[in-house]
């Protein structure tokens, strides 16, 4: 009976794990099958992941859209022996920019921040500037950069996104591996935005 109890209890971990690493597939398998029909429904190209396991590209779509050409795809953040997957949607600039800009969605660190002195630049967007703590070396290029197209696109991503905008190229990434194709196509509109804006500059 003892080696009966003994062989459950060394099993269960290992029916857990196959388990969980099963769902994990499957749910991999349908996020890749949503960026496969988004990338044809517009034209763009899908490419599968490459390399070895241990420095594995992702998979990715890459298109133009409003003239812009945009990458999506996702990376993971280590933390220890676990890691963290996030989405993004990035896009090269025209040209380099003589400033840099990042954009996070307000938290507990930004709140902080601002208790301890500093400050988010105020992009005259009333909502933008409740949800966003906006940084830049330069206040104009922030407010010329983060114009209304930009703000709003932005926002219509939802999913509390981070923006960077340095030397020559636009970032915005999110917490998660995306499986909504609308969230996908917002992002791709709002970098479009804000290589369009740099432009200006």
């Amino acid at each position: 009976m003892n080696w009966l109890v003994l062989a459950l209890l060394l099993a269960v971990p290992v029916v857990v794990v196959a388990l969980v690493l099963r769902r994990e597939a499957a749910a991999r398998r349908r996020r890749m099958e949503v960026w496969r029909t988004f990338a044809q429904q517009r034209g763009w190209r899908w490419i599968e992941a490459s390399g070895p396991w241990y420095r594995r590209r992702s998979s990715a779509v890459e298109g133009a859209i409003e003239g812009v050409e945009v990458r999506i795809d996702t990376y993971a953040v280590r933390h220890g022996k676990s890691s963290v997957t996030y989405t993004r949607a990035t896009a090269k600039l025209l040209r380099r920019v003589h400033a840099e800009l990042e954009a996070t969605w307000r938290n507990l660190f930004t709140w902080m921040g601002e208790k301890f002195g500093r400050h988010s630049i105020s992009t005259g967007g009333g909502e933008f500037d409740q949800m966003m703590f906006v940084r830049s070396d330069s206040q104009g290029f922030a407010r010329t950069v983060l114009d209304d197209d930009a703000r709003a696109r932005i926002l219509e991503i939802g999913r509390h996104p981070d923006v960077r905008i340095e030397g020559d190229l636009a970032r915005i990434s999110w917490h998660g591996a995306e499986k909504d194709p609308v969230v996908l196509e917002a992002a791709a509109r709002a970098v479009a935005a804000l290589v369009r804006a740099c432009a200006r500059v």
